[in-house]
């Protein structure tokens, strides 16, 4: 009795791992069939929107996963590119009067009504879009300068007025942040959109670069000490805190509520590891010998591009279970990964193009 007991337990086991094994092999899904090149993937909630040159162009698509719908969402003959979204709106940069200087559009997915947002003859570059507003970089001014567009009131407000380079801004809730070079080196500077003011969140002579925001805390790297470390503000108390002190490199922050996410060359190669703000506690979160770039977070999950099987991979770590997952077994690359929820989305060229996939 008790060995046929243990072989019932044994037999349940293999089945669900089987079943595990196949749930996970069919939740990932091509997106795109089509032999033109697809990519820049941006994901929110059910849509995911990526640039496409399957017309000789490059276009702006979108897919609704919940419903299997993909929609061409621009058909001008220029390009198309640099594809952000956020509720039913989505932003780009666009070449239909120009091809050296792009303009910003939107196409207001509710409405299915396209809005050409910048119509200066200068370049108006890299959108990002949180709520209610669009945020660029914009050359209008001779150098590059940051602007706003707020879609409640239709209002354009220039965020910076100097002569030095501004760029890579990013946007979450009242907050826009920005590496601002005024004063000589890049600095991270912060636009709080409820006081309109503006704020210098860095004064050190160093380089501070690529910053990241979520919520009231701000992260970058920064190359003060000869090395690059990741620092970050906490604009609710104002208080900057240098993150990690090794002297190795910390690249490519991004961050999460409480924790913090870069990747790390301390061993030679490239890990990704993780701050939790809460317990001060640092975590090397992979160990493998190879290298491991770009991560990007979203709730407890965790995901990067991953080399260590001689092409590029994407995995996940949860971070609730601390089980690291290779989401990815075919023999092409897989990279530039984005995460939202429970879904994944990276650009691949398993099928001799570029493709967008999705996990689930």
């Amino acid at each position: 009795m008790k060995m046929m007991r243990k072989l019932l337990i044994i037999l349940v086991l293999i089945i669900f791992v089987f079943l595990l094994c196949n749930i996970s092999f069919a939740a990932e899904n091509r997106l795109t069939a089509n032999s033109g090149n697809q990519t820049d993937p941006k994901i929110y909630e059910d849509r995911v929107v990526w640039q496409d040159n399957r017309y000789g162009n490059w276009d702006i698509f979108m897919k609704d996963v919940s419903t299997n719908v993909e929609t061409r969402l621009t058909t001008n003959s220029a390009d198309q590119i640099n594809p952000d979204i956020n509720g039913d709106r989505v932003v780009w940069e666009d070449y239909r009067y120009s091809i050296y200087h792009p303009n910003i559009f939107m196409k207001d997915l509710s409405t299915n009504v396209e809005t050409r947002l910048s119509a200066n003859p200068h370049a108006q570059q890299a959108p990002a879009i949180y709520g209610d507003i669009v945020v660029w970089t914009d050359y209008r001014c001779g150098t590059a300068e940051i602007f706003m567009m707020n879609l409640t009131t239709n209002i354009e407000t220039r965020l910076t007025n100097n002569f030095s380079t501004d760029r890579e801004p990013n946007i979450f809730g009242d907050h826009i942040v920005w590496n601002d070079g005024r004063y000589g080196n890049a600095e991270v500077f912060m636009y709080d959109i409820g006081s309109n003011t503006e704020i210098r969140l860095t004064t050190n002579t160093g380089t501070q670069r690529v910053p990241s925001i979520f919520g009231d805390r701000v992260v970058w790297q920064d190359n003060r000490y000869v090395n690059w470390d990741i620092f970050m503000k906490d604009l609710t108390t104002n208080a900057e805190i240098r993150l990690t002190t090794n002297s190795a490199e910390q690249y490519q922050p991004d961050i999460y509520g409480d924790k913090v996410f870069w990747m790390d060359n301390r061993y030679g190669n490239w890990d990704i590891y993780m701050l939790n703000l809460y317990t001060n506690t640092e975590n090397r979160l992979t160990t493998n010998s190879a290298n491991q770039w770009f991560p990007k977070v979203y709730g407890d999950r965790v995901v990067w591009q991953d080399n260590r099987y001689a092409h590029w991979d994407i995995f996940m770590k949860d971070l609730t279970t601390n089980l690291e997952s290779r989401l990815t077994t075919n023999p092409s690359n897989q990279t530039y990964a984005s995460v939202y929820s429970n879904r994944v989305v990276w650009q691949d060229n398993r099928n001799g193009n570029l493709d967008v996939y999705i996990l689930i």
